[in-house]
């Protein structure tokens, strides 16, 4: 038996795993297997095989399946961790699971996510974090232009993030520190990722460098206020 299912990178984790049935009828359930470390094996991303670093031993719960204990050892690596058994007596057991970056897995699992304010901007600061090598992205973190400026890299699709100054059905006043250039975010995505119309994503169709406003394709469904954060993407 095999499934994928994600893990926290670098945290202990209680799993389950099984059933384990005889060898012989292919069906009887194995409930006093004596299960111990040595028996479960681990490769983290096809790599070469080895008994599980935490030491207690697999205890059956019930039906042939026993309770695991993983730790931060175990889960070190981001990728595919398999996990199997071979005991004698039972039918070979098998387990995949994806190891996932903390706040990525925070983001996705955890309760209002990592920024409390739900999934979204949990989301955001996840991506962003792996994009631009750790310096995550929030909605409650000011973004210093500088800063920014040091890290147009191509990997990083961040032209610029800040502020609503203000908002229109059709239009969108970015910040006084925004580009004086005429066209400058044209053809460009803005989204909001925290604030009133959080989540809503809109391309650029004109830009007008004097007065910061961008006018977007269509109108907003929930119109951004000067509370909004924004970022706009290459």
């Amino acid at each position: 038996m095999s499934y994928t299912a994600p893990l926290r990178a670098n945290t202990s984790t209680d799993l389950i795993i099984g059933p384990f049935v005889d060898s012989t009828d292919g069906d009887s359930e194995e409930t006093a297997l004596g299960l111990v470390q040595a028996d479960v094996m681990l490769s983290k991303n096809a790599g070469a095989a080895a008994q599980k670093a935490e030491t207690t031993s697999p205890t059956h719960r019930a039906d042939g399946f026993y309770w695991c204990i993983l730790n931060n050892t175990d889960t070190d690596t981001v990728g595919r961790l398999t996990l199997w058994v071979h005991k004698a007596g039972a039918l070979a057991v098998r387990h995949d699971y994806m190891v996932l970056p903390e706040p990525v897995y925070d983001a996705l699992y955890a309760s209002g996510g990592s920024s409390g304010q739900g999934i979204f901007p949990a989301m955001v600061d996840a991506i962003f974090a792996e994009l631009i090598g750790g310096a995550a992205f929030s909605a409650h973190v000011q973004f210093q232009t500088d800063t920014l400026a040091s890290q147009q890299t191509p990997a990083n699709p961040i032209i610029r993030g800040g502020t609503v100054a203000a908002a229109a059905a059709g239009t969108v006043t970015l910040d006084a520190g925004a580009s004086a250039v005429d066209d400058a975010y044209t053809g460009l995505l803005i989204l909001i990722t925290a604030g009133t119309g959080e989540g809503q994503s809109r391309y650029i169709t004109d830009y007008v460098g004097s007065t910061k406003v961008a006018t977007i394709d269509g109108n907003w469904t929930v119109q951004p206020d000067s509370a909004s954060r924004f970022v706009i993407l290459r």
